[in-house]
C-alpha cells in the first residue's frame, strides 16, 4: 500500500497553513501582553515619580512651616527671617534647596541666604504673585535665578498676619540639577526617557539618553497640546523621535489638581520587544522541528510500504 502522492501535498499545505496562522496568533497575543507589560511597568515608575513629587513638596511644605514659627515666636528672627538658624541648618542639609529669601509685598527681596540678593525685584514671578493672592504655598516654573543664575523651580510660602493677611513671602530655591540626580535614581528601564516640562512646555529634567536638552521647549507641540487638554493618561504608537512609543504622562508639582503646572512623561518603543521576538523566534523553531519530524515519518512509512509491497 502506498501512500497517494495528494496525501502528502495536502499534509505539507495544511501544517505550513496551520503554521502561519498559529504564528500570527501568538505574535498578535504576544504584542498585546508585551504591551500590557510595558504599560505596567510605564504606571509603576509613574507612581514612583508622584510619590517623589509628593515627598518633595510635604518637605517643602514642612520647612516652610518650621521656619515660619521660628519667625512667629523669636522677636529676633522676625526682623530678618534669613537669619533662623533652622532654616539655614535645614538647607545644609538638604543640598536640593540651594537658596532662601524673605521677599515683601512689592517683589523685592529684603533678605537673602548669604547675605545675598537683597534689593533685588522678583514682583514679575508668577508664582510669587499667585502666593499673595491665594495666600497658600505656590510652585514655579523652570527659570534662572535673578539672584543664583542657575536654573530651578522656586516656591513661595506667605506669612500671614492675626489678621490673615500676607505681610511677607519666604523663598525656597529648589536646584533642578539635584532634583534630576534624585529623579534618576528611580529604577527604570534603559530604553525609558523621562521628561518633566513645565506648564510651557519646557524641559525641566530629562534622561541623559533624550535627544532634547533641559532649558529648551523642543517636544512635539502635538503631543505637549495632547497633554496640557487630557492631563494624564496614556498614548500608545506615538511617533516619537522616529519611533512609534508608548507615552505616559501626569501632573507634577501641581498644587491644584484642577490646573496642573508640570507635568512628568515617560516614552517607551513598542518596537524592538525581545521578549516577544524569542519568543516568536523559539515557536518557529519548536513547529518547524515538528513539520520535519512529520515529514520524516511519512518517508520512512513510504519507504517500508514500498519494501513490504
Amino acid at each position: 500500500m502506498k501512500l497517494p502522492r495528494q496525501w502528502l501535498a495536502i499534509i505539507i499545505i495544511c501544517n505550513i497553513i496551520s503554521f502561519t496562522a498559529i504564528l500570527i496568533f501568538v505574535l498578535l497575543l504576544g504584542n498585546k501582553e508585551i504591551t500590557r507589560q510595558i504599560e505596567h511597568s510605564s504606571e509603576v515608575s509613574l507612581n514612583s515619580l508622584k510619590q517623589t513629587q509628593k515627598f518633595i513638596f510635604d518637605h517643602t511644605l514642612n520647612i516652610f512651616k518650621i521656619w515660619e514659627q521660628e519667625i512667629k515666636t523669636d522677636s529676633t528672627i522676625s526682623a530678618n527671617s534669613c537669619s533662623s538658624k533652622k532654616i539655614q541648618a535645614i538647607t545644609s542639609i538638604s543640598p536640593i534647596y540651594f537658596f532662601f529669601a524673605e521677599v515683601d509685598l512689592q517683589g523685592k527681596v529684603v533678605c537673602g541666604q548669604d547675605g545675598r540678593g537683597v534689593g533685588a525685584d522678583v514682583s514679575d514671578r508668577i508664582y510669587l504673585q499667585e502666593a499673595i493672592q491665594e495666600k497658600e504655598m505656590k510652585s514655579g516654573s523652570y527659570q534662572i535665578g535673578k539672584v543664583t543664575g542657575e536654573p530651578s523651580i522656586n516656591f513661595a510660602y506667605p506669612v500671614l498676619n492675626e489678621q490673615g493677611d500676607v505681610e511677607k513671602v519666604l523663598v525656597l530655591a529648589l536646584s533642578l540639577e539635584k532634583l534630576n540626580e534624585r529623579i534618576k535614581e528611580i529604577v527604570m528601564s534603559s530604553d525609558t526617557d523621562l521628561y518633566i516640562t513645565d506648564s510651557t512646555g519646557t524641559i525641566l529634567v530629562t534622561t541623559e539618553s533624550s535627544n532634547y536638552q533641559t532649558g529648551t521647549r523642543s517636544l512635539p507641540t502635538e503631543l505637549m497640546s495632547l497633554i496640557f487638554s487630557q492631563k494624564q493618561g496614556k498614548i500608545t504608537g506615538f511617533r516619537f523621535d522616529n519611533e512609534k512609543k508608548l507615552i505616559v504622562y501626569g501632573p507634577f508639582f501641581n498644587t491644584h489638581e484642577s490646573s496642573p503646572d508640570t507635568f512628568i512623561l515617560l516614552t517607551m518603543p513598542l518596537k524592538g520587544m525581545s521578549l516577544l521576538y524569542n519568543f516568536g523566534i523559539y515557536y518557529s523553531g519548536l513547529y518547524l522541528g515538528i513539520i520535519i519530524i512529520q515529514l520524516g515519518c511519512i518517508l520512512l512509512y513510504k519507504k517500508v510500504m514500498g519494501t513490504s509491497s
